[in-house]
């Protein structure tokens, strides 16, 4: 009777041994380095970049602003990214009119825009191409922030029956503007 707890423990300990072992086994030995994923490892996975301020035409209403600030947003990763978009832009220089959010960066409250559309299309962002679109400059002020949404190609794929889903946002703070160009705060 004595021996029958030493036998559990020697077989608790041997099967706990081994099984530490084959997780080692499976387990990568090294974490995947960011070049193993990013096109350029300085930059981040996606990012947004100020191209030029100008103007579009004149202004019809009060809601027809001519001023534009001009972005790239940029898929710096091996992946394709997902994006909500509505056809060209008039202005001559936007591919595409992405959806985008303005959010005042201290409070988190919207300002402008939306994350999501309604009536769109979800076009693919190959690895390492960019997107031109076009902002409302009377949209943003000094204080302001823009998100834009997207989500990688496989994602969609991955999606729970559960109703959960995983997208992403990239920020560009409007703070960051060259000073020539800063909108009033």
């Amino acid at each position: 009777m004595k021996l029958l707890p030493v036998i559990i423990v020697v077989t608790t300990l041997a099967t706990s041994t081994a099984a530490q072992k084959a997780f080692k086994k499976s387990a990568p030995v090294k974490s995947s380095s960011p070049s193993a994923v990013l096109l350029n490892p300085k930059r981040p996975a996606v990012f947004l970049s100020f191209i030029k301020q100008g103007k579009v035409g004149p202004a019809v209403s009060e809601f027809n602003d001519p001023e534009r600030l001009f972005f790239t947003l940029t898929n710096n990763t091996r992946w394709p990214i997902r994006l909500q978009m509505s056809g060209p832009a008039d202005d001559g220089f936007s591919e595409a009119r992405l959806y985008y959010q303005i959010e005042d960066a201290e409070t988190g409250n919207q300002t402008s825009g939306t994350l999501y559309c309604h009536v769109c299309s979800v076009n693919p962002l190959g690895p390492g191409r960019s997107v031109k679109f076009a902002v409302r400059k009377s949209e943003v002020s000094r204080n302001s922030l823009m998100r834009v949404r997207y989500e990688f190609g496989w994602e969609d794929q991955l999606a729970g029956n559960d109703g959960t889903t995983t997208t992403h946002t990239v920020d560009y703070f409007f703070s960051r503007l060259p000073e020539e160009v800063q909108p009033p705060t």
